[in-house]
Order: structure tokens, then sequence, then C-alpha cells
């Protein structure tokens, strides 16, 4: 909660000081950089929990396949000797 609190408020000052028809390098260069830093760190808050919660709890894999598992290389021989 707190972090949001941060980022909230980072994202409305930032918002506030900026100017790009301004003289002054702070509001016309660093301002809209961080403006873009706050928002592209609100979306990725937003869209993390779903992106890295996806790929879990899906099935998961017996190891089998080219490089693991019981891929059939010098297995039993596939004889049924008597």
């Amino acid at each position: 909660m707190f972090s949001w609190l941060i980022r909230l408020s980072g994202l409305a000052v930032s918002w506030y000081y900026t100017d790009l028809e301004s003289s002054i390098t702070f509001q016309s260069t660093f301002c809209p950089i961080l403006v873009a830093v706050f928002l592209v760190s609100i979306l990725l808050e937003i869209v993390g929990p779903r992106g890295r919660g996806s790929g879990t709890g899906g099935g998961g894999s017996d190891g089998g396949g080219f490089f693991g598992g019981d891929g059939g290389c010098g297995g039993d021989g596939g004889g049924g000797g008597d």
C-alpha cells in the first residue's frame, strides 16, 4: 500500500511540475521523464501479478522430451525375451 502511495504521489507531483515549453531543464526534461517512469511503474504493478501468476498452476511436466526423462535411447532393448 505504501508503494502505491509513493508511485501515485510521485506521478502527481511530476505531472504538476511538467512544462514542456519551459526554459528550465527540470520542468521541460526531468519531469516528463519522471512521469513516464511512474506510469510504467504503475502499469507494471497492475499487470505484473497477473503475468507472474499465469505461468503457474498449469499442468506440470514429467521431464520427458528430447533432453530429459526416459527418452527411449538405451532403454531395456525393446525385446520381449523369455
